[in-house]
């Protein structure tokens, strides 16, 4: 079985052994982040990117360089110039010299192939950061990769960007840009979707704009794309048909079959339909990275002796998904998942194992049979290869819009959770949130430091 880098690979071990905080002093210098992945500092070329008004570098493009990247090199000079009050041009050239933006496939004559793997799904956000004699790299594995350095650099500059409206945007002035570097950043969580959906209950134009450039300048935005929703609906109305001609496709609930109850799993003809659906969804949209497989929310599952025999909702659960992810795996290879939560019904941890192809993200809430989140953790983490996080940062339904509500107005939860999860195994973070900005906004901030770096909760004073 293959194990994903930097995951606790249990399936191997198993089968094989409101008021907000100081803005930044925009003339202070900013210390670099810790350097993981990569050396920094003292052997890195101290290059000179502007001062006293003048620059010294262009910003530099391949020549057949996407639109993406030929609009983010324009927005790194148009950055670069707000702060240092230089003029950078943008040209194309090969990245020997300049500030070359890209992907490493844009510049083969940098020899950089060795250290990027852009096939790997799990791998499309990593970048490196390099100073050298005549000028600098901020070059990924692709070109989401690129523009997180870009807005790594501007970072370490003191741009701030901590709620997406104009207000909360620090674009700090700075007579000299100098910029010592050697750092190749990979992100301790590959998925950090968190929050997610913090713009959602503001659909005007202006809000999404905001919301997309507060994803993009804190690096949230992620190369993997872990689809993990409530599937079994659209299988079912996929096949209504077939469902109201046939009741033994609905679960047995209280000795009757039941369209409330979530379909008979154990039933073959239903198997079929989960596999159909999930290859087709795959064969239309081959782009993507996984497929969801989680049940209907909440609904009662069948207590027929068939069912019974696969065991409780949990079991029925992965049940199906194992079977998804092996059909999955098996006509597009490794490099496709399953997505599934550990929720509900189904939070308990289950008495099978798990795909490696399947990502289960457990919910921090909606804990059923009596387990503690940490009980709940340890069991999926016996079963489970890779493992995520379902948490719930703030919700208007639940906690209003006030201060002091949610998990993420909690920044003891921030710093210490973050890391936690993370140390325990999980890779992935999918927390669902909304437009609470004024309570919760340093909150969502701070979780987009940590999630990138782990390490980074031991600064959240500084933060």
């Amino acid at each position: 079985m293959k194990c994903l880098k930097g995951v606790v690979c249990r399936w191997h071990m198993l089968s094989v052994c409101s008021i907000f905080f100081a803005v930044v002093i925009l003339l202070a210098a900013i210390a670099p982040a810790e350097v993981r992945g990569g050396e920094n500092g003292e052997n890195a070329a101290d290059v000179v990117l502007a001062g006293g008004g003048e620059s010294f570098h262009p910003v530099v493009v391949a020549e057949e360089a996407s639109s993406d990247i030929e609009e983010l090199a324009r927005e790194l000079a148009d950055y670069l110039e707000r702060i240092s009050g230089a003029a950078f041009s943008v040209e194309r050239g090969d990245g020997s010299s300049g500030i070359a933006v890209g992907g490493y496939a844009d510049f083969p004559e940098l020899g950089l192939g060795d250290i990027f793997d852009s096939d790997d799904p799990m791998r499309r956000d990593e970048y490196l950061v390099r100073s050298h004699d005549e000028g600098l790299y901020l070059i990924g594995a692709t070109d989401l990769a690129a523009q997180h350095a870009v807005w790594d650099l501007l970072y370490q500059f003191g741009y701030r960007y901590f709620f997406p409206t104009q207000t909360w945007e620090i674009v700090p002035e700075l007579d000299t840009l100098s910029v010592a570097e050697d750092r190749y950043e990979r992100p301790d969580y590959i998925n950090r979707s968190g929050p997610r959906g913090a713009s959602r209950m503001s659909r005007q134009p202006w809000a999404q704009e905001g919301w997309r450039k507060w994803q993009a300048r804190n690096r949230t935005s992620s190369g993997f794309t872990l689809h993990t929703g409530h599937v079994y609906d659209r299988v079912i109305r996929a096949n209504r048909e077939a469902f109201d001609e046939n009741p033994e496709y609905w679960g047995l609930v209280d000795g009757e079959r039941t369209s409330r109850a979530q379909p008979n799993v154990a039933h073959p003809d239903v198997q079929q339909m989960f596999i159909d659906y999930s290859l087709n969804t795959l064969r239309n949209s081959p782009e993507r990275d996984s497929v969801p497989m989680d049940p209907r929310d909440q609904n009662p599952w069948s207590e027929s002796e068939e069912s019974r025999s696969i065991g409780r909702p949990s079991e029925q659960a992965i049940f199906i998904a194992n079977k998804v992810a092996e059909a999955v795996t098996e006509e597009f290879g490794e490099d496709k998942y399953v997505g599934i939560y550990g929720y509900g019904h189904h939070s308990p941890p289950p008495r099978i194992d798990v795909h490696p192809n399947i990502i289960v993200s457990l919910a921090t809430g909606y804990i059923r049979e009596g387990y503690t989140f940490d009980e709940m953790l340890d069991g999926w983490s016996e079963r489970a290869n890779m493992l995520g996080i379902r948490d719930y940062y703030s919700l208007t339904v639940w906690r209003g819009y006030l201060p002091g509500r949610g998990n993420v107005t909690s920044l003891s939860y921030v710093r210490d959770k973050l890391p936690e999860y993370y140390e325990r195994g999980a890779r992935f973070m999918n927390a669902e949130s909304d437009n609470s900005w004024g309570g919760s906004g340093l909150g969502y901030y701070l979780s987009s430091r940590i999630l990138w770096d782990v390490s980074e909760a031991e600064r959240i004073d500084d933060l």
